[in-house]
């Protein structure tokens, strides 16, 4: 087995090849207007859009996996730009009830949009009369919160002029502002969100088949880094008084993660209620994006070092949800699944390894130990090039895997590839 070290002699080789493999995975998930998606439809949009994978599966246009390829993918500002209002023309005007018990409340963002253009909020369908249970009562809670950092981001590349155009009579800003306020957050003033019995939503879509209830660690970790965006963007309007609510709001969120602490595993716990096994995902976004305080990050970033020294995290440079050895039972990662379809364990959401949140993991690391990031860096280079990354009808660049069975699902995942390179660009490996 060759080390990546010798592939890769330097840094720039290193990241050249993954670069390029980006580049490569981010223009096979592009559809241009009038292309065709996954599924034979073409996109009426007007304007390109991305897919989260290439060639096949999931034939829609996801808010959150798009967000998150956003500065890895370095996405064109025009694509960007499109991807936003077309978002915002999707965002519901008024609350409505589905056919199936579903609620959308105003201000909802869509879970995805379909390549006809209709909006679907619930996770698990691409229909719109099937939208609701058993994927929850309410819309995914996590788009209000990626479609404010997709605006951020617009605004980062082109300034405050792009916060006052309006799409239906409302402007940009307004509409992120309105969207913030969907999803529930507990009353007790700590500014957490909050999945209550009659009224659940999907907190985060890459746990979306994961039941999930009380306080949730990884929207309510979202809904800190929006209100922090949303007080960037206001201060551009010299609106301070709006501004200095939203950073206040950001803070009561920060100061309550602490409430999440799994004491056995030292991690944060993905939720209060039913799900409460620790988070490996959020721990390591909570770090990496400073969403923890000093002190928390520091203690969160010793702990994930520990647990991936015992291999309990990472099997190929991929990442698990929960850490090995803290599974809910013997069958099952998580305490309860969305549908039994879901409930096999060490498949998809419940114990497969993940690439995509792999830069955070890096990055908490890096914080602690910067051989341990190296070394991590280094496995997924490594996978990369041994399942012939670049080429062939597989990049390596699965949605998910795992050991048992030779379990793969999904190649050209561009989150797979955009995540990582994002961070390894904030900090560049010693290959």
């Amino acid at each position: 087995m060759r080390d990546p070290h010798q592939l890769y002699s330097t840094n720039s080789r290193a990241m050249d090849f993954l670069t390029g493999l980006c580049r490569t995975t981010t223009a096979a998930c592009r559809v241009d207007a009038g292309g065709l998606f996954a599924a034979g439809q073409p996109n009426v949009s007007g304007g390109p859009l991305y897919l989260p994978a290439a060639r096949s599966g999931y034939p829609a246009f996801w808010i959150r996996d798009f967000a998150m390829a956003v500065d890895g993918a370095g996405i064109p500002t025009p694509d960007l730009a499109h991807a936003v209002r077309w978002t915002a023309r999707h965002q519901a005007e008024a609350a409505a009830d589905t056919p199936r018990g579903g609620h959308i409340p105003a201000g909802s963002i869509p879970d995805h949009i379909n390549a006809d253009g209709t909006p679907i909020y619930f996770p698990g369908t691409y229909d719109a009369h099937e939208q609701g249970p058993p994927w929850r009562e309410l819309p995914a809670f996590d788009g209000a919160y990626f479609f404010v950092e997709m605006l951020w981001a617009w605004f980062r590349r082109e300034g405050a002029g792009v916060l006052r155009e309006e799409v239906h009579g409302r402007s940009l800003l307004e509409r992120a502002g309105f969207a913030f306020l969907m999803p529930p957050v507990a009353d007790d003033g700590s500014g957490l969100v909050v999945c209550r019995d009659g009224g659940r939503g999907v907190g985060f879509g890459f746990m979306d088949s994961v039941v999930l209830t009380g306080q949730v660690l990884f929207p309510s970790l979202l809904r800190q880094r929006a209100a922090r965006r949303l007080a960037d963007l206001l201060r551009a309007v010299h609106a301070e008084d709006k501004a200095r609510d939203y950073a206040d709001q950001a803070d009561r969120v920060q100061a309550n993660l602490a409430s999440f602490i799994h004491p056995e595993s030292g991690l944060l716990k993905a939720a209060s209620g039913i799900g409460g096994q620790p988070d490996v995902w959020g721990s390591a976004f909570a770090v990496s994006e400073h969403l923890a305080d000093a002190a928390l990050r520091e203690r969160l970033a010793r702990a994930l070092l520990a647990l991936y020294r015992r291999g309990s995290l990472v099997w190929r440079g991929a990442v698990r949800h929960v850490p090995v050895g803290f599974d809910a039972s013997a069958t099952s990662a998580w305490e309860r699944m969305v549908a039994p379809g879901f409930g096999e364990r060490n498949r998809y959401q419940n114990g497969a390894y993940w690439f995509t949140p792999l830069g955070w993991l890096y990055e908490a690391l890096h914080a602690v130990d910067p051989g341990a990031a190296r070394e991590l860096a280094c496995d997924y280079l490594r996978t990369l090039e041994e399942d012939g990354a670049g080429g062939g009808d597989t990049s390596g660049l699965y949605e998910c895997m795992h050991p048992e069975g030779d379990y793969r699902k999904l190649p050209w995942y561009l989150t797979s590839i955009a995540c990582p390179l994002a961070s390894f660009r904030r900090i560049p490996p010693a290959w």
